[in-house]
């Protein structure tokens, strides 16, 4: 059975954008990626002090156990923890929602239908495992306990699960709640939804698609990682199925960069 680590990005009030995505892996795979991401806390970068967990957002602002490093030693951890990911081989998935849309266009009957846009968003990463062939025997997941991610993970969980007898997918197998700190690939978890939200945030504010960060693309080069990307748009076709007929459930998937 596989594995899927999901961490969210953007569920706080007045986001534009919120994200559900992670990294699913083998027993096998995990076994190789943990002990490798334990050293690089242990010896982060030549003269800095060993990190209880990376924090992609926090790395990258300079922020908490970062706020010593120059922009480029934040990049170079980043590329380090960027490495383990690629070379254990764990592959990743990721769904972005523009929420001001989703809130505006689902409402009512559609609402209670299909869920906020946090619900929309976790059942779009997960319908994303179905097509990418992650499911075959099984897929658990495991999330970050922040003591309020409990309620909201576990109500999106049983939505799903709902909407797995409804329609007749594959059901998951578990959902658990773990320490992100003791639990080392949830880590990695939070660098694949905090990229996935930079890059949403990048191409609704430019209303166009933007140049991969690095960073990203070499997550997208290797043909492991994808996402799904809500617009406007797609959200109003959404809608526009739905009135055609029933049977419509979360099954949006695109490659990077997502239209």
């Amino acid at each position: 059975m596989a594995v899927f680590y999901i961490d969210d990005s953007g569920t706080h009030d007045g986001t534009p954008v919120v994200v559900f995505g992670g990294l699913i892996g083998e027993q096998e795979q995990w076994e190789r990626f943990e002990p490798r991401w334990k050293a690089k806390l242990a010896n982060p970068l030549p003269g800095k002090s060993p990190l209880k967990r990376f924090h992609m957002h926090h790395c990258q602002r300079q922020r908490g156990d970062f706020i010593d490093y120059s922009d480029a030693e934040s990049d170079a951890l980043i590329h380090d923890f960027r490495q383990i990911i690629l070379d254990c081989g764990v592959h990743g998935v990721s769904a972005a929602i523009s929420k001001a849309d989703y809130d505006e266009l689902i409402t009512g009957s559609l609402l209670e239908a299909h869920g906020s846009a946090d619900d929309m968003a976790f059942a779009s990463a997960i319908s994303a495992l179905d097509i990418e062939g992650r499911r075959e025997g099984g897929v658990s997941l495991v999330c970050d306990d922040t003591g309020t991610s409990t309620e909201r993970y576990g109500r999106v969980y049983d939505r799903y699960q709902a909407m797995h007898k409804k329609y007749g997918t594959r059901p998951l197998e578990g959902l658990a709640f773990r320490s992100m700190e003791r639990v080392i690939p949830l880590q990695g978890a939070d660098m694949i939804a905090w990229e996935t939200y930079f890059y949403a945030c990048e191409v609704l504010k430019t209303q166009d698609v933007p140049a991969l960060r690095p960073h990203l693309q070499r997550y997208v080069d290797t043909g492991r990682f994808g996402a799904v990307f809500l617009s406007r748009d797609h959200i109003l076709e959404f809608v526009r199925k739905l009135k055609r007929g029933p049977g419509v459930s979360w099954d949006w998937w695109a490659t990077w960069p997502p239209s």
